[in-house]
């Protein structure tokens, strides 16, 4: 009984931990950046421009078996989003044409459960993202919208 018991002990531990690993991962993402107002789509002198940002980062995963995994992701990313808007001088009759941008960078730190099943997987966790170094441009002398 004691030798058992002691087979237990020993072998137990090995065999939970006998399919775990650690993986690592790059990541990047390029794309389109848009933002959704409905202030600035309502207002006619104000026109989208189309704008890119860009995302990179890594990922370590620690793999408890082939089905379940927690993961610690780091992804910096950069935003911006361009207008042009139109101001109307009804004294002399002149409209004048403006662009603007504002965009930001952010530091994103992400904590997720996922379980893999059947070739598909679900993942939650919370996201912390911290805004860094944003900024706004106006050619109109700062007469944005909401003035």
């Amino acid at each position: 009984m004691k030798s058992l018991f002691a087979f237990l002990i020993i072998c137990l531990p090995l065999s939970i931990f006998s399919q775990s690993w650690v993986d690592l991962g790059l990541k990047g993402a390029w794309g389109g950046d848009f933002v959704l107002n409905g202030n600035l789509f309502n207002d006619n002198t104000y026109n989208h421009k189309l704008s890119s940002g860009y995302s990179f980062g890594g990922k370590v995963g620690f793999n408890f078996n082939q089905e379940h995994e927690v993961t610690f992701d780091a992804m910096f990313t950069a935003f911006k989003q361009g207008f042009t808007y139109s101001v109307e001088d009804t004294v002399n009759n002149v409209t004048t044409n403006y662009a603007s941008e504002f965009g930001f960078n952010a530091v994103h730190l992400i904590l997720m459960y996922r379980r893999n099943k059947n070739g598909s997987y679900f993942e939650f966790g919370p996201c912390i993202s911290l805004l860094q170094s944003p900024y706004f441009k106006d050619e109109g002398g700062g007469n944005c919208y909401g003035r």
